[in-house]
């Protein structure tokens, strides 16, 4: 309960950064928070020359994968409530298993279809 109201704050926190700051600096502060609790992780971890080895891809995927996104859901926020938005991002998983299923052909098991 507690990881989900976090989850869904999360949320209505960007409609409130949206209207303050604009949205793409409301998804660049979120990404940026983000990355200021993470990088530390990485670091501790000793995977500090495997990014430096890999900063280039990595950027790409952060940018494709959170910031694209991010962007989007921030102006989409602008003309949609949070609690739409909130739930068109918890699709996500369901169109990606369907995307899988469809083009990469990986059919999903009786137990995949049940989680689905």
């Amino acid at each position: 309960m507690l990881l989900a109201a976090i989850w869904g704050a999360s949320f209505l926190f960007m409609r409130i950064g949206t209207v303050a700051f604009g949205p793409v600096a409301t998804a660049g502060l979120r990404v940026s928070i983000a990355a200021l609790f993470l990088v530390p992780l990485l670091l501790a971890r000793g995977h500090a020359a495997s990014l430096r080895a890999h900063w280039k891809l990595v950027l790409v995927v952060g940018v494709t994968n959170s910031a694209i996104p991010f962007v989007c859901f921030t102006y989409a926020l602008q003309s949609i409530t949070v609690g739409l938005s909130s739930l068109i991002n918890a699709t996500v998983p369901l169109f990606g298993a369907a995307i899988a299923w469809a083009w990469l052909k990986d059919r999903p098991s009786n137990s995949r279809i049940v989680g689905w």
